[in-house]
């Protein structure tokens, strides 16, 4: 989780960073046609967090793999899971989740407020 997080953080930020020229023509153009500055923020906060998506799939993935290999390694033991197994594993997940999409807004918010500066 750790590392598809990091990774996944680095990656948004390299894209949003090295985009930044491409969406302040883009966002130019729809100011020109008339979207409304409300509208363009809902887009740049959807276009950030797509892929973010791919990372929590793939992070969900892996999690739900090493849930099934725990459980089947426990079932070949004749052991069962304690209850509090999945807390913790609920909670990993939530983390995980919460944090990539603070994240997500994190980059979204730098985005607007990167491009809201440039326009007149």
């Amino acid at each position: 989780f750790i590392s598809l997080f990091v990774s996944s953080v680095f990656v948004v930020g390299i894209k949003t960073l090295s985009e930044m020229e491409y969406y302040q023509k883009r966002y130019e153009f729809l100011d020109c046609m008339g979207m409304k500055k409300k509208q363009q923020r809902r887009l740049i906060r959807f276009e950030n967090a797509m892929l973010s998506y791919i990372a929590e799939g793939a992070a969900l993935i892996v999690a739900f793999t090493y849930l099934g290999a725990h459980l089947y390694g426990l079932q070949e033991v004749g052991d069962w899971v304690r209850p509090e197994f999945w807390g913790y594993w609920a909670g990993i997940i939530v983390g995980y989740l919460m944090a990539n999409y603070l994240v997500q807004r994190l980059f979204a918010w730098y985005m607007i407020r990167k491009l809201g500066k440039g326009r007149k």
